[in-house]
């Protein structure tokens, strides 16, 4: 008789999990039929994309091995840096084999799609236990406008494996704080060494996002704490044989995670940080491409969209009448993930403070139109609003966040983070 009435109180509406599998089978196949029927443009023909499956091959056949920690990596035998994309790469070598270079290469980029859309299934599940939230949550994850954008990038597709495991490392944070097994800190390791090889600079990028759901953990799971760094430490230990040995020959062979010369460094960071807030919403250089050279984006990289901007706004506008909704446990997580995106634009602003990234954009704004100086402004204001909205109500609320905006306005966190041990190497954020 009670499983009679619980059936009815939540009637079955249908499988979210079936819903999400059909929907990304239908999506990857439309995708799939667009770009593998596509002539094949210039980057796909000579791109570094197809290049390095072949420079893989040949260096294993030219040194009959492989040839890792190689005594004549001076003459180009050596596989020690391709150990940063190993993931992507291992994929891409066993598809091609089977589909031939160029549409085994895209098929390899294309399962981003359905192994991302798993993962973040996976994670949010867990943290929410709803489905239905899950399945709304993996269908806005793979129609990412980021994540479309560097896998239809050929030339950087293997850099966007780097999307699968970020859902998957905070769901084995909650794993291991909840289980507190072998077995947790072993998933735990796998997602941080599968990121860092398939992309270490981004790993490297992620970790203070990650650091701040760790931190959040700990203090909405008092009890479970002990667990939760323990198992965090095993994993740490994993991280190091699964991956770190990996990579170590490049410290000998070229700089660790950026893997190339160091030439021009400040013109990369500059060339490759987010010039403003607006960044987020020019999609193919639509809105920036009457400004000055140095301020267009190549491939629209911080691009997130009006969809996300818009959902965003929506809910905290929303909650305006529904103040007590903030308080709930949905409504710190929204929080919380506002928080890691913002900083997560913090950090992208490079070299610059967003002070200085403003007075320079007004700088190279000449010959764009005004409507794009207004816009400026208004998408400069939306993160120290969002700074305020995101912090709980208290007396001390507008003391907090001043000290967070003067912060993240005239602080260059990225300058700040490369100080660190690990991320002197990393050429832009």
């Amino acid at each position: 008789m009670p499983e009679k009435n619980k059936s009815e109180a939540t009637p079955n509406n249908g499988s979210p999990k079936l819903y999400l599998a059909v929907f990304v089978a239908i999506y990857c196949t439309v995708l799939g039929f667009g770009w593998l029927s596509q002539t094949p443009s210039q980057e796909e023909l000579y791109g570094s994309g197809g290049r390095f499956l072949h420079e893989v091959v040949h260096n294993l056949q030219a040194a009959e091995g492989f040839p890792w920690w190689s005594a004549n990596f001076m003459q180009g035998h050596s596989t020690a840096n391709f150990a940063l994309c190993a993931v992507p790469l291992a994929v891409g070598i066993c598809s091609t084999a089977i589909f031939g270079h160029l549409v085994g290469i895209k098929i390899a980029a294309l399962l981003i799609v359905p192994l991302a859309a798993l993962t973040m299934f996976v994670f949010v599940r867990r943290l929410t236990a709803n489905e239905w939230t899950a399945a709304v949550a993996s269908v806005l994850y793979v129609m990412s406008g980021q994540m479309l954008v560097r896998i239809g990038n050929f030339e950087h597709w293997m850099g966007s494996y780097s999307y699968i495991f970020p859902p998957l490392i905070l769901w084995a944070f909650l794993k291991t704080a909840g289980e507190g097994s072998w077995r947790a800190s072993a998933w735990l390791a796998f997602a941080w060494a599968g990121m860092m090889l398939s992309y270490a600079k981004l790993t490297f990028m992620f970790a203070p996002l990650a650091a701040i759901f760790f931190v959040w953990l700990l203090l909405d799971q008092p009890e479970r704490r002990v667990a939760l760094v323990r198992g965090t430490m095993v994993s740490l230990v994993l991280v190091g044989v699964m991956s770190v040995v990996l990579l170590l020959p490049l410290t000998r062979e070229c700089q660790w995670v950026a893997a190339f010369s160091m030439d021009n460094f400040a013109g990369w960071q500059q060339a490759f940080s987010i010039k403003n807030f607006i960044s987020v919403l020019d999609r193919a250089n639509g809105l920036l491409a009457q400004m000055r050279p140095d301020f267009v984006a190549d491939r629209g990289q911080f691009y997130l969209g009006l969809i996300t901007l818009f959902s965003v706004a929506a809910v905290f506008w929303w909650s305006r009448k529904h103040a007590e909704w903030l308080a709930t446990r949905n409504g710190v997580l929204l929080r919380l993930f506002v928080g890691m995106t913002l900083l997560a634009l913090w950090l992208a602003q490079g070299p610059f403070s967003v002070f200085t990234g403003v007075q320079e954009f007004l700088k190279g704004s000449q010959k764009a139109p005004d409507w794009i100086a207004a816009l400026m402004w208004l998408m400069t204001c939306v993160p120290p609003f969002l700074i305020y909205a995101i912090l709980p109500a208290g007396p001390r609320r507008g003391l907090y966040a001043t000290i967070l905006i003067l912060i993240y306005v005239f602080v260059p966190g990225f300058v700040v983070l490369e100080k660190l041990p690990m991320y002197r190497d990393i050429r832009a954020p």
